[in-house]
């Protein structure tokens, strides 16, 4: 035994496989093995095992096999490779084994790499079922998309589970159907992976992380045709770079093709390797399957030297058969793996059809290293790596279908089958969901039962009882019902099911569900936060129970039955939603009782309806209530008010989730209701709805729905049995086949609810008379109010026979109008028969499966979904008795869309739309008739009303009718009022409305009539554009109205065609009939394409020949800039055309052009090139006219090229595009094929600019014509002279280009020149921000030059004074100096020095005492420096800037600023100083000497300040300072004036006595003059201050941008490195010198220098040279002197080297001054050598591209942005971002639109696209260019709609705008339209998250607020602070807006502050409440009450002792 005992415990050692042998995978030789530790340990084993059995030898194996190895990562991997858990049998394994153990170790030794597959997953004969392991490697195919994770499928319908957490965008960048690699993380353990079904749990956590996936590769493992999965890193000039996710960075490069169009940055793809460029670290690749057209072989993985760790799924091998398996093969490839295909994956689908040694491409679908298990595929589209989802579309396979012509093609796996469903066609079924798998199910839960009732008794296992589950199904056998449960997109077939609960299911999926469903469900979970619980249907379809409705009154809480997690529940659906697989169920009670009507949408709303809803929220109006199909309506506070007087309801019951009935007072389409409560009102709309005929098939019952099948208005059997009984002797008659189809006449004779019996009359043979019924859905609603008449006949078509019944026939006057094309059989339905492949019919039932189509003779046809031409809420549409056209398409299928319906046949165009139009007529001409009302007539009438829009007119003729003339309809120039008779013609009427329409301009027409016969073409104009029609009048006769209809069949729900129209427009027309009651018929003219299909054309071919001239039907897909993009419409194919806006009728059609709509067009060109065919189409007059061809003439002016442009001559072209903020800015089309622009010098001339101003440039609007002259290149608009050298005086036409801050602006004169306007010079008038003023007048303007400086740069000026001739010749030196003085007189008075200096220059111009008006232009201590003219700089000291001491500089004199200041002083070197105090500048400087002032003399003083009873003062009109004493009780305050004795003289100090305050402020007539100057100054002064503010705040954001330097610090510690090393160097050589006379000279230089500094130190008097440029000669001078001193000195070796150190030590300083800001580079040399060490940095590139704009132009600039955005690494983010932001602001300024949009595209390529797009908003911004930001915003707020900031800024910038609107003045903005705010709110709330909801609404009230909208943001922070009363910051956000834009209304602000005190949430804060005390003192202190101030700090003590108090008392009680 004990012998025994230890050959087996051996034995255990090793694994055993199924058949008991041992395994062949053990290999000892992986890792070194401690024989002497194994050896006792074995002994241990098989002693303890003995011992303590079973359980404890498998812990005792597991630990020796621990210590087998020294190490232990190696016995990690090997214990996984193993499986050691797994039990052994305990039989003994042959003695064979140790010899074949023996032989495999020897080969092991021998080839190690070779691997075999584990033996448990290969048995002697079959493959063992799939198991994944943590680690295994797969290819999937995605099957579900969802925002957070996917759903993807395996073999075998597994199923996984891949998380998207933090990776949402990548749901958009997938598809249904993609493989995709992924890695097994673990199994069953997710939240989404729960089953409700009870089956076990077979979903896969995944991970698509490349670091993952190829973690284990690098450049050198790599080899062609390997196949990776990689992300799309970044889009590159030609392809995309691809990130693996190797350990190493390897990159792949994709080049564009084809294949990779879809491709877009973080996409997924499968790529195959072709070529691998290790040194750099790229791999060149391909899409995999890409070359699946190419020999198999040259796709092969060939690499040999490849381990399993290396082995990725995607590869395609050669595969060699090494055995034949009963469920599949064994294959070998790559020289040793070893791998298995099951018999599912072979193409054959049968192990025996392969032979041993037979060669295979297989691709690797799983690889699991774990258990050295690889699985292959051979299926076609796994080798091809092609998607299945478009062939099983083709072939019609969806979820959900129900399939009954189905059979056993053969048993697979596990009792599971394959089954045939169509030719070729295959799907899967598992054993689970046989129907006999269902029986055994029950029996064996029927015997469990059984023996459960008897105790003790042990349950026998009797087989022969049970059903069998597998083998019991024969192959071919035919199968009942099979329901495609869902599809494996891996396998690329149906998932099947016979099981009766999957095949019955009415909710397989959303799309079956309907509101009103009763369906059960099991509670799943619940979410307390969101307050709902989950209940799921089946696997499949799962929805949400609000708290709201779970019961009828209102809850606060789930209620505990709700927690029951896995009840069952019945439940009804309240709304679903299909396209976001949303639902919503309710548990209510009235609703569960069927009580409450069910309504699907607004659609089956009508009014007064009775509707049941849940209030789910409330606004400003009333409450908000949701019914059945998130149907929503407005029930106002007012109604509730009105209609619960009488009776005892209370409002406040109105909570959220009450249930409420009321009724539908009206509704907007899709949109909304308003409801009411009042019964008797919605009664009265009841009736009204019925009268009109709107409630036909409702009768009088209440919100009752019409039936949704043909068959439920026919009379039911018990009905037809009465009928028949009761016209028996006519049923035989009635059953004449040859009656259908045919037209008779009709009466009826009997009336119910749902149809009428009627009888045909024929007089000649009235025994052929017959009964027939007529349904009440095929009435024309015309008839209807006539049924009642017994002598009342109409026509009826017979549509067919019922056996043994009564025929059908409608009355619709389409379907017998078209008889003729209505087919009786199949036979007449068919391809071959072209000439009826248009058909008309009837809908019959719109169901899950598509729509069904009624013919003649019980015919009956399904259209499918995808065939139809609305697709949405279909079953709405098409409702049965619809009369709708179908025709056959290429296919062979019937079809309802209308593109394939009349294509290339114009005629069934045009006789459609006269049926149509016939149709429509006939509805309305009883009407007319009851009216007696005649189109045409003249009729006297009397104004009652005069409105803007048109005039109310009672006319005499028509009573219980009002008459109404539209503004376009009134005579011109006529003035109307109340009584005035007036004579008018009738055009149309209304008849819901009861009104008519009238013209009286077309009633006073006097022009010739002529006769409008039947049949012909005529131009008409358009009178009325109504909903469903147009009234237009013939260009021939304009009192002759026709009725136009431009709709065909089944377009009824598309937008409306007639919306392009508009009063006054002309449309080409046929007349298609004449009426009794005036009005024409008229549809559309529409020309016959060429017929050019010849008889010997080929099936398939394009029916038009797409050559020049063709006429072709096209619709609009696109508008893009100024082309428009056309789907040509072809039998044969669908092709794109293009049709540029030049070649549209007019500029109005290419306006009025909307997407989706039908054209027609003629082909203008055809082009080719090696991909892609071009098709240009043209609408001209010209062409169209022509009925064959093209118009020649017009032809030779369509220019092909430039060439065929001739200089000098002139050209008709069209404007496209018109930017002034381009040097080019109009933007022209001679042809689709000849492009241009137009700079902006040859557009205008500045005489023309100079007479009619800035609105001239008006005429040049995009759409306009205009004639151009072509001269080498360029277009102009104007003749322009020979170009002459600028000369002064000379007047031009000028672009602003940009201002610079305090200086002025810079524009552009032509071309290559540029020029200066000083900021003096800009204009004469008195504004603020004045460098911006001349952009918004007109970014165009004329300016003259007045001089050069001394680069020989224009210096202009653009004043008013200047550029009048008449002016400027007196300022010139020949103009006479008495004319320019009696002239400028005025300007002197006010302070305009600026045409004086002009004239005298400075030097004589100014004097002591002067006014002057200036702007300033810098400021420091020295004191504030300000121009007043050109060339002309003035001085204040910073005590002259303001009468107040504490007058802060710094933000109230911002450089730019307008000033007024008075001269004070002139010294001998003519410099200038001035005040800006206005005590000074009114009053004067010097009227009173010091010597003057002497005591007992009264003077006039000027109140400076008041304290301690005492005045300080000023005497007026001097410097000199005093003090008045004895004021007593007289009211002064600053400024006042008062009349002084003075007491004491002296040097230091003057004092006086008070006299009299002085009345009037003692002003004279010129001071108040003065005075009023100064007011408007200041006030525009403002602009500047605030615009200071502004920029001060952009430039902190900016710093921000640039503050992060990257790598400066390492950088600048290399530099002192090398700094270093040459001192040490310089050491080395001082010690072999020994000479110290050079750090004597060192030493004296760096002595200079300081010295030098110290003496170079400015007053303030230089300070003004330096303005003047005086001090940069002299410096310039002294440079050049120190350069020759130095020159003279002779310099020994170490002197040199010396001096090399001195250089390099400044150059290190000027490098380091220059990255901190302290220095700047100064040319390009500088630049360059800066950029050497530092060439990341973005703000020397910057710098440098500014420089090159300054001095070589725009071209330079780019060069140097070329070389930033290539050189600055990617890594460095932050820098190459500035990068690109400086190239937009260049391209922005200097370039052109077009140009700027090619930088933006490269920039948000490379970029954060977010922050891309808002820089390039603060460009815009910036340059004033409003028009391009909203559609920035528009596309921001959608691709990131929960972003707060985003949201937020939009509604700044659109509230800016609106108050730039309100300026009539501004050119820039005055034409542009921008979106409303509160619309852009509410999409903000749709789309924000709930918590942001409240801080949105409290920005928007902000900005209400600051945009002089005070009240309108007061509504919005007292609605947030009503409803969340403890958000203290929305109240201290509420309180600074009262305090800051509360205005003069300073007790609103009061108010708030006090309820603030006074809220007992905020009292029980200290913190809270002192806050509150802190902003009311600066409020009160800011207004100057000062005893409201002392009375809240009382107030903050009362409360402070009141609160200590409580605390103390609250402390005892405690003790």
């Amino acid at each position: 035994m004990p012998t025994k005992v230890l050959k087996q415990q051996s034995q255990d050692f090793f694994p055993r496989s199924a058949n008991h042998a041992k395994t062949k995978g053990f290999i000892f030789n992986q890792a070194p093995i401690n024989k002497k530790v194994a050896q006792e340990e074995l002994k241990e084993s098989i002693v303890s095992g003995g011992a303590e059995g079973k359980g404890v030898k498998k812990n005792k194996r597991s630990a020796f096999m621990a210590k087998l190895y020294d190490d232990d990562e190696v016995m990690d991997d090997e214990m996984k490779v193993f499986d050691m858990d797994r039990a052994d049998s305990g039989d003994d394994a042959p003695e064979e084994g140790k010899v074949k153990k023996r032989t495999e170790k020897a080969s092991d030794k021998k080839d190690s790499k070779i691997i075999r597959a584990k033996t448990s997953e290969v048995s002697t004969n079959k493959i063992n079922r799939l198991k994944f392991n943590p680690g295994t490697v797969g290819l999937f195919a995605i099957s579900e998309i969802h925002q957070k994770y996917l759903i993807v499928n395996y073999t075998r319908n597994t199923k996984g589970y891949v998380s998207l957490e933090g990776r949402e965008d990548l749901s958009k960048k997938l598809e249904i159907g993609q493989f995709i690699i992924a890695q097994v993380i673990s199994a069953g353990t997710s939240k989404y992976m729960v089953e409700s079904s009870g089956n076990r749990n077979k979903k896969l956590q995944l991970t698509l992380q490349t670091d993952f996936l190829n973690k284990s590769l690098s450049a050198e493992n790599l080899a062609n045709n390997m196949v990776l999965q990689g992300e799309v890193e970044s889009k590159e000039a030609k392809g995309f770079l691809l990130n693996f996710g190797l350990k190493d960075k390897t990159k792949g490069f994709l080049p564009f093709d084809d294949t990779t169009a879809h491709l877009q940055i973080g996409s997924i793809v499968q790529a195959q390797i072709k070529s691998v460029m290790a040194s750099s670290k790229i791999t060149k690749c391909i899409i995999a399957g890409q070359t699946s057209n190419l020999p198999e072989h040259t796709n092969f993985m060939n690499q040999k030297e490849i381990t399993l760790h290396n082995l990725k799924p995607g590869f395609l091998v050669n595969a060699k058969i090494s055995k034949l398996l009963d469920n599949g093969i064994e294959v070998g490839f790559l020289g040793g793996f070893k791998g298995t295909i099951f018999t599912d994956h072979l193409d054959k689908c049968d192990p025996s059809k392969y032979k041993i040694g037979e060669k295979l491409a297989a691709r690797i679908i799983m690889i699991d290293t774990s258990a050295q298990n690889i699985s292959l595929s051979i299926l076609p589209h796994l080798i091809k790596m092609q998607t299945v989802t478009k062939q099983l579309l083709q072939e019609g396979i969806k979820v959900g279908q129900v399939l009954e012509k189905s059979s056993i093609d053969r048993e697979l796996y596990g009792g599971s089958y394959r089954i045939k469903i169509g030719q070729d066609q295959f799907g899967f079924l598992h054993k689970i969901h046989t129907k006999k798998h269902e029986q055994a199910e029950e029996e064996k839960a029927q015997e469990s039962e059984e023996e459960e009732e008897l105790p003790g008794k042990k349950p026998k296992k009797d087989k022969k009882k049970l059903t069998k589950t597998a083998g019991d199904y024969e192959i071919g056998q035919k199968l009942e019902k099979l329901r495609v449960k869902e599809i494996n997109y891996f396998d690329g077939v149906p998932i099947l099911s016979m099981r009766e609960d999957i095949v019955t299911s009415s909710s397989l999926n959303y799309d079956n569900l309907k509101c009103g469903d009763f369906v059960s469900g099991i509670i799943q979970d619940a979410d307390d936060k969101q307050r709902f619980v989950t209940i799921t249907l089946n696997d499949f379809v799962r929805g949400r129970l609000y708290l709201e409705h779970m019961a009828d009154y209102p809850m606060k809480v789930i209620p505990p039955k709700y927690l029951d997690f896995g009840k069952p529940l019945k439940v009804r659906v309240f709304n679903v939603d299909p396209a976001t697989r949303t639902l919503e169920f309710t548990r209510k009670e009235t609703f569960l009782k069927g009580k409450a009507d069910v309504y699907q949408s607004y659609r089956d709303v009508a009014k007064g309806a009775k509707l049941y809803g849940v209030i789910v929220g409330e606004n400003e109006h009333g409450y908000i209530v949701k019914s059945f199909g998130g149907v929503k309506g407005l029930l106002t506070f007012a109604d509730i008010k009105t209609n619960s007087k009488n009776s005892k309801k209370d409002t406040s019951q109105f909570k959220f989730g009450t249930l409420i009935k009321a009724y539908v007072l009206f509704k907007k389409k899709d949109q909304g209701m308003a409801l009411t409560l009042d019964k008797v009102k919605a009664k009265e709309l009841r009736e009204e709805s019925k009268s009109k005929g709107k409630s036909s098939s409702n009768g009088d019952k209440e919100g009752s729905k019409g039936a949704q099948k043909f068959e439920d208005f026919l009379p039911t059997s018990d009905e037809m049995t009465q009928l028949k009984d009761k016209y028996k002797t006519l049923l035989k008659v009635s059953q004449e086949k040859s009656n259908v189809g045919k037209v008779n006449q009709f009466r009826v004779i009997e009336q119910t609810d749902r149809y009428l019996v009627c009888k045909s009359l024929d007089t000649a043979k009235k025994s052929q008379n017959y009964v027939a019924i007529l349904p009440n859905i095929l009435i024309c609603k015309h008839y209807q109010p006539s049924f009642t008449l017994e002598d009342f006949t109409f026509n009826g078509i017979n549509l067919e026979i019922i056996t043994d019944a009564f025929p059908i026939i409608s009355t619709q006057f389409e379907l017998i109008s078209l008889k003729d094309q209505i087919p009786k059989s199949n036979s007449e339905i068919s391809i071959d028969n072209s000439e009826s492949r248009i058909y008309a019919g009837l809908v019959s039932e719109s169901n899950k499966s598509g729509v069904f189509v009624r013919f003649l003779d019980g015919l009956k046809k399904l259209i499918i979904i995808k065939d139809l031409e609305t697709v949405q809420n279909y079953t709405e549409i098409y409702t049965p008795g619809k009369v709708v056209r179908v025709a056959l398409n290429k296919l062979g299928r019937l079809c309802l869309k209308n593109n394939v319906i009349y294509l290339n046949n114009v005629e069934n165009i045009k006789k459609d739309q006269q049926v149509k139009i016939k149709s429509f007529y006939q509805e309305i001409e009883t009407q007319l008739k009851a009216h007696q009302v005649n189109i045409g007539d003249k009729v006297q009438g009397e104004v009652s009303l005069v409105k803007d829009y048109g005039l109310i007119v009672s006319a005499e003729k028509y009573e219980g009718l009002t008459g109404f003339v539209l503004t376009d309809h009134q005579v011109a120039g006529k003035s109307y009022k109340e009584g005035q008779k007036i004579t008018c013609i009738v055009m149309d009427i209304d008849f819901e409305k009861e009104i008519i329409d009238l013209s009286e301009k077309l009633a006073e027409e006097k022009s010739k009539s002529q006769k409008i016969s039947v049949g012909s073409q005529q131009m008409a104009i358009v009178e009325l554009n109504k909903e469903e029609y147009l009234i237009v009048s013939f260009k021939l006769n304009r009192k002759k109205f026709a009725l136009l209809n431009t709709q065909t069949f089944n377009n009824d729900l598309s937008p409306n065609p007639n919306d392009k129209y508009q009063i006054g427009d002309e449309i080409e027309v046929i007349v298609a009939e004449e009426t009794d009651s005036g009005f024409s018929l008229a549809t559309p003219a529409l020309k016959s394409a060429e017929k050019n299909a010849k008889n010997g054309q080929k099936n398939g071919a394009p029916l038009i020949a797409l050559q020049p001239g063709v006429l072709v039907n096209c619709q609009i897909k696109s508008k893009k800039h100024d082309c428009i993009f056309m789907q040509i419409q072809q039998q044969g194919g669908l092709v794109i055309g293009r049709m540029h806006r030049i070649e549209c009728q007019n500029d109005n059609e290419f306006k009025n052009f909307a997407v989706g709509e039908i054209v027609q067009a003629k082909v203008l060109k055809v082009s080719q090139d090696d991909k892609k065919t071009w098709i240009e189409l043209t609408r001209r007059k010209e062409h169209m006219k022509k009925t064959v061809g093209l118009d020649q003439d017009t032809l030779d002016k369509t220019f092909q090229s430039m060439e065929d442009l001739k200089n000098g001559q002139q050209y008709d072209a069209l404007i496209t595009d018109v930017n002034y903020s381009y040097s080019s800015p109009v933007s022209i089309s001679l042809s689709p094929f000849v492009r241009g622009s137009i700079n902006f010098d040859k557009v205008i001339t500045a005489e023309t600019l100079q007479k009619e101003g800035s609105s001239y440039l008006q005429i040049f609007n995009p759409g306009n014509r205009i004639k151009v002259t072509y001269n080498n290149g360029h277009f102009q608009i104007i003749q322009t002279p020979p170009k002459t050298k600028l000369a002064k005086g000379m007047k031009v036409v000028v672009r602003f280009v940009k201002a610079v801050n305090g200086k002025g602006i810079t524009v552009q004169i032509d071309e290559k020149t540029f020029g200066f306007i000083d900021i003096s010079e800009i204009t004469d008038d008195i504004i603020g921000r004045v460098c911006e003023h001349q952009l918004q007048n007109s970014p165009l303007f004329v300016a003259r030059v007045i001089a050069f400086d001394k680069h020989e740069k224009p210096i202009l000026s653009a004043r008013e004074s200047v550029i009048d001739d008449a002016k400027w010749s007196l300022i010139l030196p020949e103009g006479k100096t008495v004319y320019f003085m009696k002239h400028d007189d005025k300007n002197q008075k006010l302070g305009n020095q600026r045409n004086k200096l002009l004239k005298f220059t400075k030097n004589i111009g100014i004097q002591e005492g002067d006014l002057c008006l200036g702007y300033v232009t810098n400021i420091g201590k020295s004191g504030c420096f300000i121009q007043i003219g050109y060339n002309t700089t003035v001085r204040a000291g910073l005590n002259e800037l303001n009468d107040d001491s504490s007058f802060d500089f710094k933000d109230q004199m911002p450089l730019g600023r307008l000033v007024l200041g008075r001269v004070v002083k002139v010294d001998d070197q003519k410099r200038y100083n001035v005040t800006l105090r206005k005590s000074m500048v009114v009053f004067g400087t010097n009227s009173i000497d010091r010597s003057g002032i002497q005591p007992e003399s009264t003077v006039e003083c000027i109140v400076m300040a008041l304290a301690d009873g005492k005045a300080f003062a000023q005497i007026k009109g001097s410097y000199h300072k005093l003090k008045i004493k004895n004021i007593g009780k007289t009211s002064l305050k600053a400024g006042d004036h008062v009349m002084a004795k003075l007491e004491k003289v002296s040097k230091l100090k003057i004092t006086a006595q008070f006299v009299e305050k002085v009345k009037d402020s003692g002003m004279s007539e010129d001071e108040k003059k003065v005075e009023k100057l100064w007011k408007l100054i200041e006030e525009e002064a403002q602009k500047d201050i605030e615009a200071q503010r502004d920029q001060t705040h952009q430039e902190e954001i900016n710093f921000q941008h640039i503050k992060n330097l990257g790598n400066q610090q390492a950088d600048i510690e290399e530099q002192i490195k090398d700094l270093n090393e040459l001192e040490d160097q310089d050491e080395d050589m001082e010690v072999v010198q020994g000479d110290d006379s050079d750090a004597e000279e060192m030493q004296r230089i760096i002595k200079e220098s300081k010295t030098y500094e110290d003496e170079s130190e400015e007053d303030e008097d230089e300070e003004m040279e330096d303005e003047e440029d005086n001090d940069s000669d002299q410096m310039d001078v002294d440079d050049d002197s120190s350069d020759e001193e130095q020159n003279k000195k002779k310099k020994s070796g170490k002197q040199s080297l010396k001096q090399r150190v001195k250089e390099e030590q400044d150059i290190r300083k000027q490098e380091k001054a220059l990255k901190d800001g302290k220095n700047q580079p100064k040319n390009i040399d500088d630049f360059e050598r800066l950029l050497i060490q530092n060439q990341d940095q973005s703000y020397v590139w910057i710098q440098y591209m500014a420089l090159m704009i300054d001095k070589l132009g725009i071209e330079s600039a780019r060069k140097v942005a070329e070389r930033a955005v290539k050189s600055v690494s990617i890594s460095n983010e932050e820098d190459k971002f500035n990068i690109w932001v400086a190239y937009m602001n260049l391209e922005n300024n200097f370039g052109s639109q077009e140009s700027l949009e090619k930088v933006i595209k490269r920039a948000l390529e490379v970029n954060e696209r977010k922050r891309i797009y808002l820089q390039l908003i603060s460009i815009y911004q910036a340059s004033q260019k409003y028009n391009y930001i909203e559609d920035i915003y528009k596309l921001l707020c959608k691709k990131f709609n929960t972003s707060f900031k985003i949201w937020s800024s939009f509604l700044d910038f659109l509230f800016t705008m609106k108050d730039l609107k309100k300026d009539k003045t501004n050119f820039l903005v005055r034409e542009l339209i921008f979106s409303e705010p509160k619309q852009v709110l509410q999409r903000a709330l749709q789309s924000l998250p709930k918590d942001k909801h409240v801080n949105i609404i409290c920005k928007f009230g902000q900005l209400e607020f600051k945009h002089g909208q005070p009240e309108s943001g007061r509504t919005m922070l007292e609605g947030i602070v009503t409803n969340y009363p403890k958000r203290m910051d929305i109240w201290a956000i509420y309180m600074d807006m009262e305090s800051k834009y509360c205005g003069d209304n300073k007790q609103q602000a009061r108010h708030l502050f006090e309820r603030c005190l006074t809220n007992e949430i905020i009292m029980k804060k200290p913190k809270k409440m002192k806050l509150v005390f802190q902003k009311y003192m600066e409020f009160e202190m800011n207004n100057g009450n000062k005893k409201n101030v002392e009375k809240l700090r009382e107030r903050v003590e009362q409360y402070l002792e009141k609160a200590f108090n409580k605390e103390d008392k609250n402390d005892s009680d405690s003790e």
